[in-house]
């Protein structure tokens, strides 16, 4: 039951309406890692965690709060299975502090980790990409609550966890991914039902489930491993109770899926037409001949790279020459509010450089620098 309302929920189901992203990777990674700490091989928990460093580079903030659960729970086990526990949580954030200070940095052009709490990585705000307007540090409650949706992704999430799991101690690792969405400004990092991001949280919610299941079980399972035989009706029946509430609580990510199912892509599968924008996008494909240069935002950066030399918007600023093409989809999430096309854009990122409009349809916009 838990598994069908994971695989068929709101992370999944988001992430694969999204795009197809290397955070997928990571979702069996934190599956099997999960359920080796309810079944407490800390061996096979640590080794199938460990590659999350080479996933994406806050990932290595993951294992490194897997270690501390992993301590945590060890903590009667001796001072060598916490010190290791420990030790293996270090790992992780020494992965991450030398992946974002010294190897992303050294390969980037300007010599910096792109990716900041402001939006910058996004490509969208100035010519140079990101915005540079300074804001205040807002409050954790800001942080948590401020849009709402944060609240509804936070309540989702919980219900992924059938709200008992959040007592878990593996339900920690839902902190990093959720520390650096929420106090980031871009806001489509916020929501619950089309983020590829959420992808990672759901298998942590659903062990999280499983794991105070298997701590309300345990004494009727280590009776029945013993073949012992239950110590009086009122042992029985507190099994029994036991037994109930843990079907209950398994009930509840179900039940959220059908509450939510109306917001998810499966449940609009039977009403899918072609979209009107998917001849506009393939006409601004045609727009950019093979073989040239083109700068773009990523709804169609992936289809562009073919035969094309293709930058992601605001990062071309240390080439000699600008790109020869822009490519921009005007309603693209990367822009927010912002009101944009491909020729002012062009000519702003680029000065001393001009470029004409060749193509604009639907949203999409194509220019061709002229000089």
């Amino acid at each position: 039951l838990v598994g069908l309302a994971y695989g068929l929920g709101w992370g999944l189901q988001g992430a694969v309406g999204a795009q197809f992203h290397e955070v997928c990777v990571a979702v069996p990674l934190l599956a099997f890692g999960g359920v080796a700490f309810v079944e407490r091989r800390w061996g096979a928990c640590m080794a199938w965690l460990a590659p999350l460093v080479l996933v994406k580079e806050d990932l290595g903030l993951t294992v490194f709060v897997a270690g501390l659960a992993i301590a945590w729970r060890r903590r009667r086990e001796g001072r060598t299975a916490v010190l290791r526990s420990i030790a293996y949580a270090l790992f992780g954030i020494v992965v991450f502090v030398l992946t974002v200070k010294v190897l992303l940095p050294a390969m980037n052009p300007a010599g910096t980790w792109a990716y900041s709490l402001d939006g910058a990585a996004t490509g969208a705000g100035t010519p140079t990409g990101g915005t540079t307007a300074a804001r205040a540090i807002p409050s954790l409650w800001d942080i948590l609550t401020t849009p709402s949706v944060k609240l509804v992704t936070l309540i989702v999430l919980a219900a992924g966890a059938g709200f008992v799991g959040t007592a878990s101690p593996w339900f920690a690792l839902v902190a990093p991914t959720l520390a650096w969405r929420f106090a980031g400004s871009v806001e489509a990092y916020y929501g619950w039902n089309s983020w590829h991001y959420n992808a990672v949280l759901v298998p942590i919610a659903a062990c999280s489930l499983l794991d105070v299941i298997d701590q309300w079980l345990a004494p009727e399972r280590a009776t029945a491993e013993t073949g012992a035989e239950p110590g009086d009706e009122v042992s029985a029946s507190s099994n029994l109770g036991w037994r109930v509430a843990a079907w209950a609580v398994a009930c509840v990510p179900a039940a959220s899926l059908a509450l939510t199912a109306s917001s998810l892509p499966l449940w609009h599968l039977p009403d899918l037409k072609e979209d009107p924008r998917m001849a506009a996008a393939l006409g601004a494909l045609d727009a950019v001949p093979e073989g040239v240069s083109v700068e773009t935002d990523t709804t169609l950066l992936a289809r562009l790279v073919p035969g094309r030399e293709v930058y992601w918007v605001g990062t071309t600023g240390t080439l000699d020459t600008p790109p020869e093409y822009v490519v921009i989809d005007a309603r693209s999430y990367a822009w927010g509010d912002q009101q944009v096309d491909a020729e002012s854009w062009g000519s702003a990122a680029h000065p001393g450089h001009t470029y004409e409009t060749v193509y604009a349809k639907q949203g999409f916009r194509v220019a061709r620098r002229t000089s």
